[in-house]
């Protein structure tokens, strides 16, 4: 039995998320063209195998300038999680917090330039910064 799924992940971005054991996967380019959202969903995948292999941990969503959630990368990271099924199932999604159904693997948000938490950095696991 294959544990594959299909994920909406544009052609250009995939080669980034295939190559394995890769500790950094960056895009550039301009807007519209998918790459918050892909690296927002890939996101969540993580968190959910991390659940899944029984791991905890903390997803930390960084921007250089954030005063508030609305400022935030969490409306597209809930976004890419509702639009599979399958994640959707396996994720708590409230108005002010991220985290697998379990409650091991939760997302934080923060800005680089003035609230940043050292706890913050040293307890991720994984981060996607925009």
């Amino acid at each position: 039995m294959s544990n594959a799924v299909q994920l909406p992940i544009p052609a250009k971005l995939a080669p980034l998320f295939i190559a394995e054991n890769k500790r950094y996967r960056c895009s550039h380019g301009g807007r519209g063209s998918a790459k918050t959202r892909t690296f927002a969903l890939m996101t969540a995948v993580k968190a959910y195998q991390s659940m899944m292999n029984g791991e905890s941990g903390v997803v930390l969503c960084a921007r250089e300038f954030m005063n508030s959630l609305e400022e935030s990368s969490m409306q597209e990271v809930k976004q890419a999680i509702l639009s599979v099924p399958w994640l959707a199932s396996n994720f708590d999604i409230g108005e002010k917090y991220i985290r697998t159904i379990d409650k091991s693997v939760n997302y934080v948000f923060c800005g680089l330039r003035h609230n940043l938490d050292q706890h913050q950095v040293e307890s991720a696991h994984l981060a996607l910064l925009g």
